[in-house]
């Protein structure tokens, strides 16, 4: 056995215990590319010493790294293969992972980070060495331009054709897409890297690491905000009418409403003990993230008398959700840091979950090619293609 103690990205490691053939097993985040960072975890079980690492809270579900990723050993302690989820009486088929050949942005020649798909079927990607890569729906050529200093973590869609990226060097930057994509503008700069944005009305609201949110207004006739206050950093955000919605991994669910001056609140339900992904849909929140066993959690929140009612399924042994993409049919689909994509149909009143697909990389990032097909991001840089079953009809 081997013992280490050593920082990890704002956390530190606490009784850190692995065996001697997993002790020197690196991973690089694609989150925090700052550093390199010691991680192989059992999200079944975080506080088993035998093959797993402890982590400060705010720490535990972004460390997740599968060993598979990358070709190495996992201990018996950390066995990621399939498990039922869901109902044993529903047992679940797995899609194998696509072929590299099939992977998409292959030719940009850099490792994806993020990932965000528009309204007209294209499909956007931000780089680890600052560009931005774009490919419009139908067309194989992929664009790419210079966008940031930093790697690009952050990507949404506005109306009028316009897109905001966002980096580690906590750029904040506004474009142009049409023919092609052209820069217009830094609408603001953090202190720390950003990870989260999303739109509302006449601004841009961006996350970062700091824990802090800005408000960026997108003309001059408005004012740039900041909120701070918040669990922890910020993974994942969105909004509706009234409220801003955040994620904070293990600090959980926090939000505060649209245009208050009290500091932010913590909500959240008992049983998603860390929330890493999140999205409004009408009068809907939907939630991923991680029980209080260790496995992975998904919740539909009902925000307002009109919403759909909350329901939830936890015990998901894929692993504790990373990624979270809601269709406009209101199915859910999600990915683990165990890479597993799932899907989940929560108005069908069943808490079945299936299995999509196994790319054996923790799941980053997801986007909707067409109605039968999903891009999917692995922390190993890679976009995978991943079939979308049609909803089965009431």
């Amino acid at each position: 056995m081997g013992a280490i103690d050593k920082p990890l990205w704002r956390a530190a490691l606490v009784d850190m215990v692995l065996p001697e053939a997993v002790v020197a097993l690196p991973t690089l985040s694609p989150r925090h590319d700052d550093g390199r960072e010691l991680a192989l975890v059992d999200p079944r079980d975080p506080g088993d010493a035998s093959g797993t690492l402890r982590l400060r809270a705010d720490a535990v579900a972004l460390a997740l790294r599968t060993a598979l990723a990358r070709g190495m050993p996992v201990p018996a302690s950390a066995d990621t293969s399939t498990a039922p989820l869901g109902s044993a009486a529903s047992p679940i088929e797995t899609a194998a992972a696509p072929a590299p050949a099939e992977a998409l942005f292959d030719a940009v020649g850099g490792t994806v980070v993020t990932l965000l798909g528009l309204r007209d079927g294209g499909l956007v990607a931000g780089l680890a060495d600052g560009r931005v890569a774009w490919q419009r729906r139908g067309d194989p050529a992929v664009r790419t331009r210079d966008a940031h200093r930093g790697a690009v973590t952050a990507l949404v869609e506005l109306p009028g054709g316009r897109l905001v990226s966002a980096s580690t060097g906590g750029e904040v930057a506004l474009w142009a897409a049409g023919d092609t994509l052209t820069l217009t503008g830094m609408l603001g700069h953090h202190e720390a890297a950003v990870r989260a944005l999303a739109p509302m009305g006449r601004y841009v609201v961006a996350g970062d690491d700091g824990a802090a949110l800005h408000f960026w207004p997108l003309s001059d006739e408005d004012r740039a905000t900041e909120v701070t206050g918040w669990g922890g950093p910020i993974l994942a955000l969105d909004n509706d009418a009234d409220t801003v919605f955040v994620a904070c991994g293990s600090a959980g669910l926090w939000f505060r409403q649209i245009g208050s001056d009290d500091p932010p609140r913590r909500g959240g339900s008992d049983e998603l003990v860390a929330v890493n992904a999140l999205a409004c849909l009408g009068d809907n929140l939907y939630l991923g993230g991680q029980d209080r066993t260790g496995r992975g959690l998904l919740r539909r929140e009902q925000l307002r008398r009109d919403g759909l009612p909350t329901r939830w399924v936890g015990g998901l042994d894929a692993g504790p959700v990373s990624a979270l993409l809601v269709l406009p049919d209101e199915r859910v689909v999600a990915g683990t840091v165990l890479g597993h994509v799932l899907l989940w149909s929560p108005s069908s009143g069943a808490n079945a979950v299936a299995e999509l697909g196994t790319p054996g990389a923790e799941v980053t990032a997801l986007a909707a090619l067409d109605v039968a097909t999903l891009a999917v991001l692995g922390a190993d840089g890679v976009v995978r293609r991943v079939d979308l079953p049609a909803p089965v009809a009431a």
